[in-house]
């Protein structure tokens, strides 16, 4: 049986969008046995550049049910069917998502009618929905709807069906788990029962020690990768491997910082890039014997906690780069390099006045980038639906993160935190996060001041 599958989402990345409407078709390749089609709430403002394409609107989903209440319904109808769509991963993955969010494991073989396509009629200018119809005769009924593309691609996958018979078809289905080799000490349903979630997994020993630990928006989906049997653990790792742990985080943000935690706290043995401050960088100011604030970019020095902490050398070049400039500040007595060519440049004289100038422009930048200093609250997605996760940051450092009702009130929200040490790692980590939601239009994260 197949389940030929289109939405419509708000945007193109399914960890910032949402799903607003799907639509199911299930054949047995002769002929539609069933049909689901539902508009979804997508928990995301639907932009006017998708509705001027779909015709979704904001208010035609305020009344439709989210993903999560139609999740066992749905899984029930695809999970034992090959998944078939056009651009096949784009639907997929969005779907996949939502799943996992609900928390259902979702890993159907899958097919793609572009490659179908390909293979069944070649030479074609052009496989893309509208004009590989076209081509074929196939009149699309209300375009850019779930309902219209997923008929006009069940209609396709028919005409290939016929093209190239149902044997050849079923050999171009592609599983959607890799083969894996397994550790001697484990079996492979442990590994496929373990989440399709965020959060930190561990490799543990006979003993039980933490041989490893990393972050994942998909625990199942890493750890996969990890015994994959082309690019994976060495023969001796895999039988070092004696027990698969895991912590749901709910998001990457807060998988990230306990990866960093767990880190700093257990040391294990097969983590290395995460152990090394010096891999960190920083941006630090200081007075030069003429008094005037020079700003450097150099590795984190460790214990410090003065500098401001990026996790890449670009990252602090690039920040530094921008604060120079939206500041106005002189490149010459900032960082000592080149010649200024921008004329009446306060550098030409220094005096006091250029003096005064100039450190006022430089504690302007650095506080720029220090603006969410002193008591926020970071609230992102949970481990579960109608969950919250909140992290809790004190003057640039992370005090500590936990658990919540989606709607408690906000001043009942530090109740919830569990206290963390203050280590470079997670400063670094929290103010990349902090600088990227200032620039970023879109962002899954709420962040509210405590001040």
């Amino acid at each position: 049986m197949f389940a030929i599958v289109d939405i419509e989402t708000t945007g193109g990345n399914p960890m910032y969008a949402g799903i607003t409407e799907i639509c199911a078709i299930i054949t047995d390749g002769n002929k539609v046995v069933q049909v689901y089609e539902t508009l979804l709430k997508p928990g995301y403002p639907i932009p006017r550049n998708i509705t001027a394409l779909t015709g979704i609107s904001q208010a035609m989903t305020d009344n439709a049910p989210v993903f999560a209440e139609i999740a066992a319904q749905l899984h029930h109808l695809l999970h034992d069917k090959i998944f078939v769509a056009h651009n096949v991963n784009f639907d997929l993955g969005f779907i996949q998502n939502e799943f996992s969010k609900a928390g259902f494991s979702f890993h159907p073989p899958k097919l793609c009618t572009v490659k179908l396509c390909r293979k069944a009629f070649p030479g074609r200018c052009s496989y893309s929905l509208g004009n590989i119809c076209s081509e074929l005769g196939i009149v699309i009924q209300n375009r850019h709807r779930a309902g219209g593309d997923a008929f006009a691609t069940g209609e396709m996958f028919h005409k290939c069906l016929n093209q190239l018979g149902h044997a050849e078809v079923l050999k171009m289905a592609k599983s959607t788990q890799r083969k894996i080799a397994v550790p001697p000490a484990l079996n492979e349903d442990e590994i496929n029962n373990l989440p399709d979630a965020a959060g930190v997994y561990f490799f543990k020993g006979q003993k039980g020690e933490i041989l490893y630990t990393g972050k994942a928006n998909n625990i199942q989906k890493r750890v996969r990768q990890h015994f994959d049997v082309k690019r994976g653990k060495t023969a001796l790792q895999l039988e070092r491997i004696h027990k698969i742990d895991y912590q749901l985080c709910g998001n990457e943000l807060l998988s990230l910082l306990t990866e960093a935690h767990v880190i700093h706290t257990h040391w294990p043995e097969w983590n290395v890039s995460g152990k090394h401050v010096g891999s960190r960088y920083a941006i630090y100011r200081f007075p030069t014997q003429s008094g005037y604030l020079r700003l450097q970019t150099e590795k984190f020095r460790k214990g410090s906690l003065s500098g401001i902490p990026f996790p890449r050398f670009r990252d602090a070049k690039q920040t530094l780069s921008r604060m120079l400039h939206e500041h106005d500040i002189c490149p010459v007595l900032a960082r000592n390099c080149g010649q200024c060519h921008v004329r009446g440049c306060y550098c030409e004289t220094l005096t006091e006045e250029s003096l005064a100038t100039h450190n006022k422009r430089v504690e302007e930048a650095i506080m720029s980038l220090q603006e969410h200093k002193n008591r926020i609250l970071v609230k992102g997605e949970g481990r579960k639906t109608g969950e919250k996760a909140v992290i809790l940051i004190e003057n640039g450092a992370v005090a500590g993160w936990g658990f919540t009702e989606e709607h408690r009130p906000e001043k009942e929200l530090v109740s919830c935190i569990e206290p963390k040490p203050d280590i470079p790692e997670t400063r670094a980590i929290i103010a990349g996060f902090l600088r990227q939601a200032k620039s970023e239009n879109k962002n899954p994260y709420q962040i509210i001041s405590l001040n």
